[in-house]
Parts: structure tokens; sequence; C-alpha cells
């Protein structure tokens, strides 16, 4: 499998972006990289509404409950590169960025997690860089959620820029968790104690049950009508590598 680490994506070194290497990039040269990836991001949402669109028609049922979409800001993306101690040249961002694009996908099944990866990446012009499995082997803190980076390929007048595009695939349980977890951990002025942490573990455990419990129930009412992408994808049942070390937040 393809990894971050092993793909180096110039997709800045046909142009003229990368002349001031070492230098800060000036507000018309970030206005560029800005535009490729908004495009790549325009890209990668009218393949998946493409794919909602022909499931719904097909199968009468939709994959995906709804989508939330981000791209980062040019001073975000500054400020990261320079928590990583990295340069800030233009060549930087491409080399080290590979969130700039953000995608969440929140879907209705844990099925329907597996089958929309595998429909994208099924997409030829389309190549998977990284993949975690948070849902196989969830966080410890019991996040839970199919976390890809990919590479789009964004037409310009240059030529055609394979751009980095992370995406989020997770269930309405999932997501429920994790904007209840994000809320009660990070935008509390108190510090996280171990019983909250314990706690919120359960709660996810609870909904990890949850959502296996609903995808049985519409495995059974759909039978043989389930679409054969539903029925490939794997949803590791019974297989989820929970850590049961329990830590306080720092």
């Amino acid at each position: 499998m393809s990894t971050k680490e092993s793909v180096n994506p110039l997709y800045f070194a046909k142009t003229d972006l990368c002349e001031k290497e070492g230098e800060e990039p000036s507000d018309i040269e970030m206005q560029k990289v800005a535009n490729i990836y908004r495009s790549a991001m325009k890209l990668i949402k009218t393949r998946l509404s493409i794919l909602e669109s022909d499931f719904c028609i097909t199968y009468k049922h939709n994959p995906i409950h709804h989508i939330e979409y981000r791209l980062k800001s040019s001073g975000s993306i500054l400020r990261k590169l320079k928590r990583k101690g990295v340069d800030c040249a233009l060549g930087s961002i491409a080399r080290n960025i590979f969130d700039i694009v953000g995608l969440r996908i929140i879907c209705p099944y844990l099925e329907d997690v597996y089958g929309i990866a595998n429909l994208l990446l099924a997409q030829n012009d389309i190549t998977l860089l990284q993949r975690k499995d948070y849902i196989k082997s969830p966080k410890q803190n019991g996040y839970r959620s199919l976390h890809l980076v990919v590479l789009v390929p964004v037409m310009l007048c240059h030529g055609t820029e394979q751009v980095p595009v992370e995406i989020q695939i997770r269930t309405i349980a999932m997501d429920m968790w994790a904007s209840m977890e994000h809320e009660l951990c990070y935008k509390s002025s108190r510090a996280t104690d171990k019983q909250t942490v314990e706690k919120l573990l359960n709660c996810s455990k609870e909904l990890a049950a949850i959502d296996a419990r609903m995808g049985e129930m519409y495995s059974s009412i759909k039978g043989s009508g389930k679409p054969r992408v539903l029925k490939e994808a794997q949803t590791f049942e019974g297989e989820m590598n929970w850590n049961m070390e329990i830590r306080s937040a720092k």
C-alpha cells in the first residue's frame, strides 16, 4: 500500500511557483496554491455527488447522509509548516501538508463507509496515498473513522496537477461521538480527567454496538437486494482491536 512517505507529489514543480525556494510565499503565490486545492475540492465533491445520485437511482439506497468540506486558509498552512519545523516555501507545502483539502463523509451504516471508499478508490485516476482504519483499530480514546489520503487530477492551464485530499468516512454514530468528544475535551476550559476519558471510551463502545445492530437490521430488511459493493465491504464485525489502557488527557 502506498504511503505519504513513499510518494513525492511534485504538483508545483511544473510551474513557476518554486522559484523562491526557502522564502515564504507571497500573497499572489498563495492564491495560486489555494486555487489548485480549491479545484481539487470541487472535483472530489462532483465525483461523490455523481456516485451518490447513481447509487440512489440504481439501488434505492443513499449511502451518504451528508458531506462536510474544509479548505485550510493560507495562514493555517504556514502556521502548520512552522509547527512542523520545516521550510515555509511553496515546495515545502507540497512535501509536508496533505490535509489542505479535507472532506468528512457521514454514512448511515458501517457497510456504507467501506462501500463508498471502495467505489471512490475504484476510479482509475484516483490514487491512494494513505489509509488509516480507525474502525478496525480504534484510537485509544475510542475515536473511530476511516481515513484516506488520495491524489486527484486537477487540469490547469499548464497541465495536470496531482493534488492530495484527505477524506474521513464515518457513520452517523461515529460522527456524533467525535463531535461530543471534541466539545468535552478540547473546548472545555477544564482538563479532562481519567473518569471522563473512561466514560467516553465506554460510550464509543456502546455506539459501535449500536452501529452493528443497525447494520444487521438493514441487512435483514434488504436481504438479497443489497448492492454488491456493500456485500463485499469489510465490516470487521467482532474484530475491533480496542486498546483497554486508559490514560488521562494531558
